[in-house]
């Protein structure tokens, strides 16, 4: 138990309690506790990626990630994901690699389906800003990841 000297009567006393202050029982003054454990601040943490915003909330070029992603995974065999953020050679490119190889022999086609539902789930994995980067304002005239 720590000895404790109150500053307002000067009296000594001793206390159980190991709170960070203490009532003087002599006067009733308020007396800081060195002995007290000292409280550690709470850890800091990122925020959750939810706290970015919505994927279907519009970016600086008016895009959607959500809705690029959703187009990805629902009709991107078509390449109608490309063609929603102005990429029309990719999307031609998908479309014909579709038809030719559902026509042929189904291989093409298949690739080009696993392909799009990758984008489609890293379109709502990315940020943005990092979807943006990679699918909207990228020089590359065929961004595939």
């Amino acid at each position: 138990m720590p000895t404790l000297n109150c500053p307002s009567c000067n009296q000594q006393f001793t206390t159980p309690f190991e709170t960070p202050q203490v009532q003087c029982p002599h006067c009733g003054a308020v007396v800081n506790n060195p002995a007290a454990p000292q409280a550690q601040a709470a850890p800091q943490y990122a925020q959750p990626a939810a706290a970015q915003g919505s994927p279907f909330d519009a970016g600086p070029s008016g895009k959607s990630r959500g809705i690029f992603g959703l187009l990805a995974i629902l009709v991107g065999c078509f390449g109608v994901h490309y063609f929603y953020v102005g990429k029309v050679m990719p999307g031609v490119v998908f479309l014909l690699a579709f038809l030719l190889g559902f026509l042929l022999c189904g291989i093409p086609s298949m690739l080009v389906g696993v392909c799009s539902l990758v984008q489609g789930i890293m379109a709502f994995v990315k940020t943005q800003e990092q979807f943006e980067q990679t699918y909207v304002n990228t020089p590359k005239s065929f961004p595939l990841f």
